[in-house]
């Protein structure tokens, strides 16, 4: 019998124009595209401007606090990999904390949250459906940079997708997966098998690749916000569209991605081979685009560490942000991950007390206005892929023997000691787990790491003898008819 994966839409393109509108300059200059809120989608593919409307949309939706305005940065994310101590009794974050995946809450923000995934998936293919017959009034290798990110945003989506819902790496087999959505409209979509989605990503992630790769600014220019506006109409710099490339899924985006998916689908010479690509980029002056953050970046309020932000997602709402809503037990977990050395635990996090108890937060995502003309850079975005996550890919991909000394070289950055050459294999693969939990904490990416490499590794998080079952990397499916908007 074949399994069917009901994805209904109803997103409209005026809806999308209407966000557009609500968005203040002050954290997202470079949304400044502003419809008609009257616009329909086929009076939009008549304008240039129509069509980087129509992109934008996807962007705004991935602000959600379903996805990375929240539930995929510091999240349900996070309270899987057990990393907040804030849950409310009885509440959707307790259940998710110890994996209980049929509590009825837990269940409905996972569909919520798939479908918030399928709505960007929409956007950007309403975005390809007819490019193509447009291509005469998206002038100027408009063209090339559109119809490349959409198409390199909707293979991001998809692996997180499978990242999140799909089976655990090495256990897949021809059991229908999940569906990959390359259409707009209300049509079933079915569920395609393991090996066959992830061909589909790559071969979106190839065709990003060529259409991005002569045309995107990112693999040349590397100057501050400011810098950057005085270049426009030089160079690739074509239009102010062509400005703030991190913050939309650009070349590097793209090339990260394909790092992220060859070593989740078990293919370490081709993440070694995207990793270092991404590592040795440099710009057209021959300095590196992608450099460590370092403690002066943190003492200084850059908690998110700009100059490692490979793509990122514009928030303008943490403008607002004095502090996050979650916390950690500092002698519960965070003294048990981080060495007492560590940048990321001693200038990342703060204590607060409260009704007697001392509680442990995140500085990640403050709003530090006094960066606000120093480092614009730095506020209210989300991190979706850093430098320092192409560095662990590659030592993963090089084996222990040529990946202690890349991990090493990020310790050094953090303030910790060498790993010692002589370390154990289980040692290796668990020093890898704690750097993704240590380096990503509230950035989402440690549940997916231990997810990865189990069951070589069946620590969770290496803290005292966490041992998990694979039970806790089998979250379920929504049911067909919760996938609504």
């Amino acid at each position: 019998m074949k399994t069917i994966h009901r994805t209904l839409f109803r997103w409209s393109v005026p809806a999308l124009a209407l966000l557009c509108l609500t968005l203040t300059a002050a954290c997202s200059d470079w949304l400044d595209v502003k419809p008609s809120t009257q616009i329909e989608k086929e009076d939009a593919e008549k304008t240039l401007t129509g069509y980087e409307s129509m992109l934008i949309g996807a962007y705004i939706q991935m602000q959600s606090p379903l996805l990375y305005g929240r539930q995929m940065s510091y999240g349900a994310i996070e309270y899987l990999a057990e990393h907040w101590n804030s849950a409310p009794l009885n509440s959707v974050e307790s259940a998710l904390t110890a994996h209980r995946y049929d509590d009825e809450a837990a269940e409905q923000l996972f569909a919520d949250m798939m479908n918030a995934f399928y709505k960007v998936i929409f956007n950007v293919n309403s975005v390809l459906s007819d490019i193509d017959r447009h291509r005469d009034i998206l002038t100027d290798h408009h063209y090339e940079l559109i119809k490349g990110e959409s198409i390199g945003l909707r293979a991001f989506c998809h692996l997180e997708l499978l990242r999140l819902w799909g089976p655990i790496p090495g256990q897949a087999d021809s059991t229908a997966c999940l569906a990959y959505v390359t259409r707009r409209g209300k049509e079933i979509n079915e569920r395609l098998p393991y090996a066959e989605y992830v061909r589909r990503i790559e071969a979106d992630l190839d065709e990003a690749e060529a259409l991005l790769r002569d045309i995107d600014p990112v693999t040349e220019v590397n100057v501050s916000a400011r810098e950057e506006v005085s270049l426009i109409g030089t160079g690739k710099i074509r239009s102010e569209f062509f400005t703030e490339r991190r913050k939309r899924f650009n070349y590097y985006a793209c090339i990260a991605t394909k790092a992220r998916l060859y070593l989740w689908t078990g293919q370490p010479e081709k993440a070694a081979r995207c990793a270092t690509q991404v590592i040795d980029a440099k710009d057209n002056r021959g300095k590196p685009i992608f450099t460590y953050g370092t403690r002066s970046d943190m003492e200084q309020g850059d908690y998110t560490l700009s100059a490692e932000h490979i793509f990122c997602i514009d928030l303008p709402s943490l403008e607002s942000n004095s502090g996050l809503d979650v916390y950690a037990g500092r002698s519960y977990k965070l003294t048990k991950l981080f060495k007492s050395t560590d940048l990321r635990l001693t200038k990342l996090f703060y204590d607060r007390t409260e009704n007697g108890s001392t509680n442990t937060y995140p500085y990640k995502y403050l709003y530090v206005p006094e960066l606000k003309d120093s480092r614009p850079r730095a506020l209210c975005v989300v991190p979706a892929l850093r430098l320092s996550e192409m560095k662990l890919i590659l030592a993963e991909a090089l084996g222990k023997e040529q990946g202690i000394p890349i991990v090493n070289e990020l310790g050094a950055q953090r303030d910790l000691a060498p790993l010692s050459a002589s370390t154990s294999d289980s040692n290796w693969l668990r020093t890898l787990v704690q750097e993704y939990h240590r380096e990503f904490y509230a950035e989402g990416q440690g549940f997916f790491a231990s997810k990865r490499i189990w069951p070589k590794l069946d620590v969770f998080w290496p803290v005292a003898n966490n041992r998990k079952s694979e039970d806790i990397y089998r979250i379920p499916l929504p049911r067909a008819e919760t996938l609504t908007e």
